[in-house]
């Protein structure tokens, strides 16, 4: 895989990050709270953007392999302020049974799937990701969809433009991140005058995946197919993947992703996907610890190439109070699903 060919990555100046400079710089994010279709209460970080309409959006997405893994880690805080210095609003946020998100309200137990996992006869009052079996993982897509709503929310009070969103996970996060992009792409508003509108998939703007893993919790269940949940974003969804080079867990499985399913290298050629090793063992957010890597600065380097492109993609409102909240539909994934 020809990585230098990938402009996203450096080839252009750094001088493109003062497009989104803001004056004010916010000191820290805000501590929000929100819920899931099914009642879990998540907790997280929001750092608001001075760029009112114009700002978009960044969803910050935790790995899951540690259960000791939160959204405020150092390195994911870091990169929050340098985007929303940037002009960015970002959310980040812990995904059930991570960090603080530990709360469920009663109907929580009233989910088919919730009341498999282990202790539910109990109806505990808090849950813990360490009890969640690997076939229930897909699940967590819905906290994705929460916090998307959230933004949503922002966007209708003027505060970001939701239809500017950008996805950032960290290994088995970017995985789920993936497999919820992908039910984007098959969701769409309700119709408008008879006219079928265009899917969610298209607010999506770009998607970064630092060292993607190609399952979670180390799963081999044949419903656990990144392949074909990636393979219909290839001429969709702009990614950029970053990874440690000798991560032997997720450098091979990149360059499978890169090579073999998005053809990256392959005419017509995707001038906004593609691929960035770097000279590291290091893996997911970890690559954002060894600041002489600088994956931070491509990061921005990518985004601010990105954004520019999608000048079609003006705020609106999204109406989100009068749209129902549902859960994420994965049946056409084979994976669970209320």
């Amino acid at each position: 895989m020809n990585s230098s060919r990938l402009f996203i990555a450096c080839g252009f100046a750094l001088a493109a990050l003062s497009r989104w400079t803001s004056p004010l710089a916010f000191a820290q994010g805000e501590s929000v709270t929100f819920e899931t279709v099914d009642e879990v209460e998540l907790h997280g970080a929001y750092f608001p953007s001075d760029q009112g309409t114009k700002a978009p959006c960044v969803l910050i997405l935790h790995d899951l392999s540690d259960t000791g893994s939160h959204h405020g880690e150092s390195e994911w805080s870091l990169l929050a302020k340098k985007l929303q210095k940037n002009g960015f609003a970002v959310l980040q946020f812990d995904f059930r049974g991570y960090g603080k998100s530990t709360t469920v309200h009663p109907a929580f137990w009233k989910a088919p799937y919730n009341g498999k996992i282990r202790g539910a006869g109990q109806r505990p009052s808090t849950i813990r990701a360490a009890d969640f079996p690997a076939w229930y993982m897909p699940v967590l897509a819905n906290d994705i969809a929460a916090a998307r709503r959230f933004l949503d929310e922002k966007n209708d009070a003027k505060q970001c433009n939701s239809r500017n969103l950008i996805l950032i996970g960290a290994q088995e996060g970017a995985t789920l991140g993936v497999l919820w992009l992908a039910t984007e792409w098959q969701r769409r508003p309700p119709r408008q005058n008879g006219v079928n509108v265009l899917p969610y998939g298209e607010d999506v703007a770009a998607a970064v995946w630092l060292s993607i893993l190609p399952t979670m919790k180390s799963s081999r269940r044949p419903e656990f197919q990144v392949d074909k949940w990636i393979a219909p974003l290839r001429d969709r969804t702009p990614m950029l993947f970053l990874y440690g080079e000798e991560d032997r867990a997720s450098s091979g499985f990149t360059t499978h992703l890169c090579e073999k399913i998005l053809k990256i290298d392959v005419p017509p050629r995707l001038k906004t996907t593609g691929a960035k090793p770097l000279a590291t063992h290091a893996a997911g957010a970890g690559l954002l610890t060894q600041r002489s890597l600088g994956a931070d600065d491509k990061i921005m380097t990518y985004l601010n190439n990105i954004i520019p492109m999608r000048d079609d993609r003006d705020w609106m409102d999204r109406g989100v109070k009068k749209v129902a909240d549902n859960f994420v539909n994965l049946k056409s994934f084979n994976l669970p699903s209320p």
